[in-house]
């Protein structure tokens, strides 16, 4: 790793962590209020005058610690945050993200310029909301065009951002963090006989919204690719240690979501490893050790039923829709059916395509394909711009050659943007987050590795 001396600006970034400890120690304060005081008005009055100033300071100084870094933390779980009439608490960190990046890019006047992924996502954004001149239902448009639009605004703001090593690290500790959070809150409900269903597989519900265990299992990808390159790379034991048993962690997680694509995603991200590390003999041993760690929870999931039955179920009816989805692209295969209307094109096909099994077929339905459901939506035009995107944001990372020290994170990424590419295959992921954190993570090491070449070692 790079030795970065003292400097005004990593003194800023010392100070907001210390401001950042400071503030969760005024939240924990806060709450012991309210736990005493017995009411939720004291509790919101405490949480504003004990952490309200420093949270704001940190925002100004350092927007990667606070906000950005709690929107990181809190992005595994994301649908359980919902806030009545404001969405989630992750659209709203996001959005206070986003302006704390952009208003420091001006306060400091240090924006980079824009790379090739930000003018592909923008064209993406545009594409979309076009359609909804020859939309089936323009209506729907708007619902997931006004998400992709933060999202592509917070990742906008990110790339331009001027990041050093340090600013990745504790990024990279927020990914990590959070997850483990999320894997071990999982792994706690299993063990207790908590939302369970579907002969023994994981699915966290609360009385305000639910993860999906596919999408719970693909936020678990980018967090398993930066344990495992910090294991390869580190030469610390207790480093060491300590990721291994985040590794294993994680992938108890995703186990117990069974999620199928997520197992093979791995396996592609663990290819990539073999043939880009320089660690092979490593990775061998480090991956024996987790599998071996695992193997017991494996038997009490329904992680092998669903591969053995894989094929009887259709991927579990996605055949089915696959088969209506590209009756539906022969109807709407150049500009698409209008963003977000997808359900409203099967149905207009539904009928009128034959099905093998009935038991399968069913009205409305999603997707379940990034391909499939851009096609649809978007047609052959959203669909070249969306690959475009894709293939800009991996190759982003390939001015980094092998010697140097930021080569360990693209290979991590790289292998993160694979896994959750094809698990995209089997999903509907352009509107959750933990897809857009890969995105912004990259741009945050090649800004790192940009400006380290220059010479600017503080930006």
């Amino acid at each position: 790793m790079i030795r970065i001396s003292t400097s005004p600006a990593k003194r800023n970034f010392n100070t907001a962590i210390g401001a950042a400890l400071v503030a969760g120690g005024g939240i924990v304060a806060a709450l012991a209020v309210s736990v005493l005081a017995g009411t939720k008005t004291g509790f919101a009055l405490a949480l504003l005058s004990i952490a309200g100033p420093i949270f704001l300071y940190v925002a100004v100084v350092a927007p990667l610690v606070l906000p950005f870094g709690l929107y990181v933390g809190l992005v595994p779980f994301d649908n359980l945050l919902s806030l009545s009439g404001f969405g989630t608490l992750t659209k709203i960190l996001g959005m206070a993200s986003g302006g704390a990046i952009i208003l420091y890019l001006l306060r400091t006047r240090r924006a980079l310029a824009p790379t090739p992924p930000l003018f592909f996502w923008a064209g993406f954004t545009l594409w979309s909301a076009t359609t909804a001149f020859w939309a089936m239902d323009p209506t729907m448009v708007w619902g997931q065009l006004t998400t992709t639009l933060a999202l592509v605004i917070l990742y906008g703001a990110i790339s331009l951002f001027p990041a050093n090593q340090q600013a990745v690290r504790w990024t990279t500790i927020f990914v990590i963090g959070g997850s483990l959070c999320a894997a071990a809150y999982g792994a706690y409900l299993f063990h207790n006989g908590t939302d369970i269903y579907y002969g023994s597989r994981l699915r966290i519900t609360t009385e305000t919204g639910a993860i999906d265990p596919n999408h719970f299992a693909a936020a678990m990808l980018l967090p398993i690719a930066l344990c495992l390159t910090t294991l390869l790379h580190t030469r610390k034991l207790i480093v060491g240690v300590g990721n291994l048993a985040a590794l294993v962690l994680l992938f108890v997680g995703v186990t117990l979501s069974a999620s199928r694509g997520a197992i093979l995603a791995i396996g592609l991200m663990t290819l990539w490893f073999l043939i880009r590390s320089r660690a092979r003999l490593r990775l061998g041993v480090l991956l024996g050790l987790a599998a071996a760690a695992i193997a017991p929870v494996i038997a009490q999931t329904a992680l092998v039923d669903r591969f053995s039955e894989a094929m009887t179920t259709g991927g579990s009816g996605r055949m089915t829709i696959w088969r209506v989805g590209f009756q539906a692209i022969k109807r709407h295969w150049l500009l698409g059916a209008g963003n977000g209307n997808f359900p409203l094109a099967y149905d207009q096909v539904f009928l009128q395509t034959p099905h093998l099994n009935w038991a399968d077929a069913a009205w409305h339905r999603g997707s379940h394909s990034l391909l499939v459901g851009t096609t649809v939506e978007l047609g052959l035009i959203g669909l070249a711009i969306l690959l475009g995107a894709w293939v800009a944001q991996f190759m982003l990372l390939r001015e980094i050659p092998q010697s140097e020290p930021e080569y360990a994170f693209r290979v991590a990424l790289e292998a993160a943007m694979i896994g959750i590419f094809f698990a995209a295959l089997f999903l509907d992921v352009m509107t959750f987050k933990y897809v857009w954190l890969v995105f912004m993570m990259i741009a945050l090491v090649r800004n790192a590795y940009y400006l380290r070449r220059r010479g600017n070692l503080y930006a």
